[in-house]
């Protein structure tokens, strides 16, 4: 696929000799003379990379670098100028922009920067991406391991329910209690049931209570 690229200057014989190099190299490339055109022309394509001068008639490079790096995906921006101050640079590149580039410029050079730029903004949104999905299956990994600890242990109460005597009317899912029981021997028996409430329970049940269990905290932790 061809590199897209927006080229904006006013000076005529910049932005054309500019074109018409890149063009040559298979390059599919747009002009803008200032930044009202640029404007127009970022919202209509998706480009690869910004090419602008720094001063334009009707704004600054830098806010045409900074507008073009808050689109999705971002568009990198290389700045382009004739005089260029360290402040320049500086507010260049903490506005997002991928490079520099004093004028005169050879050609090729200016090509290889713009390739670069390219390629760091490619490699950038593919290890954004890659992050995002690991995310995404890791969080889809922990609700599995989250619905099997909770059909685990809402078998375990209904055997240890039945085993004591204690009969369970309802229980909601989707809470955070958890509770303890006193069986009618006095002793206790516990177990996990995260995200659960007991409602009712039978007349023999000695007491009901709020009780945080180390299976929530483990849960908490990715313990399941």
């Amino acid at each position: 696929m061809s590199t897209h690229i927006l080229v904006v200057d006013d000076e005529v014989a910049i932005h054309e000799l500019v074109a018409e190099y890149l063009r040559g190299r298979d390059w599919t490339v747009d002009v803008a003379r200032d930044g009202r055109e640029a404007r127009a022309l970022l919202a209509l394509h998706r480009y690869d990379v910004l090419l602008t001068d720094l001063k334009l008639p009707d704004t600054d490079g830098l806010d045409l670098v900074r507008h073009a790096s808050r689109k999705l995906p971002p568009v990198p921006g290389v700045v382009m100028t004739g005089y260029a101050t360290v402040d320049h640079v500086v507010r260049a590149l903490r506005l997002g922009a991928a490079d520099f580039v004093l004028k005169p410029f050879k050609l090729r050079d200016l090509h290889a920067l713009l390739e670069a730029a390219v390629v760091r903004a490619q490699q950038q949104r593919e290890t954004t991406s890659l992050a995002r999905a690991v995310e995404f299956f890791s969080a889809a990994e922990v609700a599995e391991d989250r619905a099997a600890a909770l059909a685990l242990t809402g078998s375990l109460v209904d055997t240890v329910a039945a085993m004591d005597g204690v009969s369970y009317v309802e229980i909601a899912r989707g809470g955070t209690q958890l509770v303890q029981l006193g069986t009618r021997t006095g002793e206790v028996a516990e177990w996990p049931l995260p995200g659960a409430h007991v409602l009712r329970v039978s007349p023999t049940t000695a007491k009901v209570r709020p009780y945080v269990l180390a299976a929530e905290r483990a849960l908490r932790r990715g313990g399941f």
